[in-house]
């Protein structure tokens, strides 16, 4: 009774709970197969000589795929694959350790000062609730399988970087404000500092700005098609590695996994055809990508420089009283954008829950 009441006991009560459960949702999820396998059955009934070898062999496939994610207690398959149970399992018995030891509250998750640990329980949390509603919805429609991992996984996803970014605090009005704000005694000694010359004065830079864009513009393309480059090399050096990391899959039987296949291309403008690997289609498909991206982006770094060229002027000039009322409408969207503004900032982490 002494270790069930410890920390460690209540650990393993949470590792055994979480592989439990998800278990079961591994099985609700394999409940495809047996539905997939029906329809390949009716399908054989029909088929020709030709085309039963290919369903006979999809049939094969989704029996093994059953066998690999379907959990029976009296007849454990050897091929039952344990790798996302055992983790989301270690994932639950560290919450439950952590939780018994005092080093998290279960309620802090959810009012707590926004962390990152607090952000990831936030996430696993927002993931686990869109599974339920994608089970409750799936369920109140009588749709079958229960579980359809191409649909199931997508108001998860959306789910969890949601919670993740309320436990991150990203609807907390407190978290976005500056901790230390300027005062206004603080910049008038500053200003004072340099007038008696306490403080040299930063030297002008305007000169050396006009010339500043262009060459951080021209720096930071290359910079980006040199890594994007390095990251390619490194990939594919991890993937014809010997023996290495590399998932070697091909489609054709004793095909080549690093070799490239060859294509027939026609030219444009009523070009010939000719026949090229698909590795120069690639290599020609990237150079086009990063050129006409540095094309485009440099047309509209043109644009908004030379549009910028004449805020000196006019901030040199003072504008009249009546300029600096905005016109009515201008006014009225104003109002509809502050409030909703409040509405984002204010309202909606209160009716989170948020101080």
């Amino acid at each position: 009774m002494r270790l069930l009441r410890s920390p460690l006991g209540i650990g393993l009560l949470g590792f055994v709970l979480t592989l439990a459960v998800v278990i079961q949702l591994r099985n609700w999820q394999a409940q495809i197969h047996p539905y997939r396998i029906e329809q390949l059955q009716a399908q054989l009934a029909t088929a020709t000589e030709e085309a039963r070898a290919d369903i006979e062999t999809a049939i094969a496939a989704e029996e093994a795929a059953y066998a690999t994610y379907h959990f029976d207690l009296f007849d454990v398959s050897p091929n039952y694959d344990w790798g996302l149970p055992v983790v989301l399992a270690l994932i639950g018995g560290l919450f439950s350790l952590s939780w018994a030891a005092g080093f998290i509250a279960p309620l802090s998750i959810f009012t707590g000062e926004p962390t990152l640990a607090r952000g990831l329980w936030m996430m696993i949390i927002g993931f686990l609730i869109g599974m339920g509603v994608v089970f409750l919805l799936r369920g109140l429609q009588n749709l079958e399988p229960l579980w359809e991992p191409q649909v199931g996984m997508i108001l998860p996803a959306f789910l969890s970087a949601g919670f993740f970014m309320w436990g991150m605090g990203a609807f907390d009005p407190s978290v976005n404000k500056h901790p230390h704000p300027p005062s206004e005694e603080e910049e008038l000694a500053l200003v004072e500092a340099v007038a008696k010359g306490d403080i040299e004065e930063a030297p002008a830079v305007e000169e050396a700005a006009e010339e500043e864009p262009a060459r951080v513009f021209g720096s930071y393309v290359w910079m980006v098609a040199a890594l994007g480059l390095g990251a390619f090399l490194l990939m594919v050096a991890v993937a014809v590695w010997p023996n290495g990391p590399g998932l070697k899959i091909v489609g054709a039987p004793e095909g080549d996994f690093a070799a490239f296949g060859t294509v027939e291309v026609t030219l444009p403008f009523n070009g010939p055809t000719i026949q090229t690997s698909q590795f120069v289609i690639f290599l020609f498909y990237t150079l086009f990508s990063v050129i006409s991206l540095a094309v485009i982006a440099a047309i509209f770094w043109l644009v908004i420089y030379g549009l910028s060229a004449g805020i000196t002027e006019v901030r040199n000039t003072k504008p009249s009283e009546e300029e600096l009322i905005p016109p009515k409408p201008v006014q009225v969207m104003g109002r509809i954008f502050a409030r909703i503004a409040w509405i984002l900032r204010v309202g909606l982490p209160r009716f989170l829950g948020q101080k």
